[in-house]
């Protein structure tokens, strides 16, 4: 690496927790709150609860289904989704920082519903969608917990444009306590009509990725940059609490090796105190506050809840592993767990954050046997 290369990555290590310029996108940022093409589900994990006699998944995925603004849709529409459990990576150097992955198809109506679960069990008064099982992690052990992306496919299973999926998720800690969240969205070119083909774009290694980068006939960009609010670790009590930060990011290439990701954050008190650290993650990963740094509880910060901000997440080269290097996309949840026992949670609730408005370009690689891959 040369000295230029070398100062530009000194740079963005040290550099504070603020946005970083890019580019202009050529048509505006996706829209998390309106209907999208795209659909990310920032969080799931396998198991199951036990309501009321009813074993019930830990992860209940809702996605619906409607018209895009503007159209009038026949009754009974079919719309086909495919869907990647995708699962974070282990950067031990045996495991060769691959992030393994699966896909299914989910099929559905406009106006309608399609309700399942990373266990694929039966949801009692829901219709049965067949949905893969996550994967194994590379070392064979079963990956319990990631993220989900699906976007709408026609029956050749070519990506199209379709601005109406929707959807959530709720998760079960117990039988008396739960969370949920909304499901963020991406939206397709406007210069598209509804049903035409998404553009792909060509990976140097074989294959076709999905383009979120804000180009006619591609997906709208995603941002890298996120903030929110925070309540701080309690392991004293006697209320205790646990919150942890959800990460990942959308520049993949699934089943294959990823450089890692990394991220600043600056943390502050009510009072402006700050605490500034970092962490790194292979495509997904989740983090107890005090887990990656000892200064994030309450009686460090010294008060219950504070905001935080991240900075500009990027991707670091490491090697042996073919990725690209550079700013990232950047998507998450705060997820924060109390009760009066140190083991027990009684009550769980789930932020979304906000961004900074910044767009990065990002390219998805679908696994091998998805898109025509390899």
């Amino acid at each position: 690496m040369n000295f230029i290369m070398k100062a530009a990555w000194s740079a963005l290590l040290l550099a504070p927790a603020i946005g970083l310029a890019m580019p202009a996108s050529a048509f505006p940022l996706a829209d998390p709150s309106e209907p999208g093409s795209v659909i990310v589900y920032p969080k799931w994990r396998t198991g199951t609860v036990s309501v009321d006699g009813v074993t019930l998944p830990q992860t209940e995925i809702e996605l619906g289904a409607v018209c895009p603004v503007g159209l009038i849709c026949p009754e009974h529409e079919p719309i086909k989704v495919r869907f990647h459990w995708v699962c974070g990576g282990d950067d031990k150097i045996d495991n060769k920082n691959i992030c393994p992955s699966t896909d299914f198809d989910v099929f559905l109506t406009v106006d309608g519903k399609a309700v399942f679960d990373p266990n694929n069990i039966p949801i009692a008064g829901s219709q049965s969608h067949h949905a893969s099982l996550p994967p194994f992690n590379i070392d064979g052990t079963p990956c319990t917990r990631g993220y989900l992306i699906g976007y709408v496919v026609n029956t050749n299973d070519q990506p199209i444009k379709f601005d109406g999926l929707i959807g959530d998720a709720v998760i079960l800690n117990n039988a008396a306590s739960a969370s949920a969240y909304r499901a963020p969205t991406i939206q397709a070119s406007p210069t598209l009509a509804t049903g035409a083909l998404i553009g792909l774009v060509p990976d140097p290694l074989g294959g076709s990725k999905l383009a979120f980068d804000g180009l006619d006939g591609h997906y709208a960009e995603v941002t890298g940059q996120i903030y929110g609010d925070v309540k701080y670790d309690n392991p004293l009590g006697p209320i205790f609490s646990v919150t942890n930060l959800t990460l990942l990011t959308l520049d993949v290439r699934q089943n294959q090796p990823n450089f890692p990701t990394l991220v600043n954050f600056d943390f502050w008190s009510e009072d402006e105190v700050i605490e500034s650290t970092s962490l790194h993650f292979i495509c997904y990963g989740q983090f107890a506050l005090s887990g990656f740094d000892p200064n994030l509880t309450q009686q460090q910060m010294g008060f219950r809840k504070g905001v935080f901000q991240s900075g500009q997440a990027f991707k670091t080269p490491i090697g042996g592993v073919f990725d690209t290097a550079g700013p990232v996309t950047l998507l998450g949840l705060v997820h924060t767990f109390e009760g009066g026992d140190a083991t027990v949670s009684e009550r769980t609730y789930i932020y979304e954050p906000y961004n900074n408005s910044v767009p990065v370009p990002t390219f998805f690689l679908p696994p091998c046997g998805t898109l025509g891959n390899c």
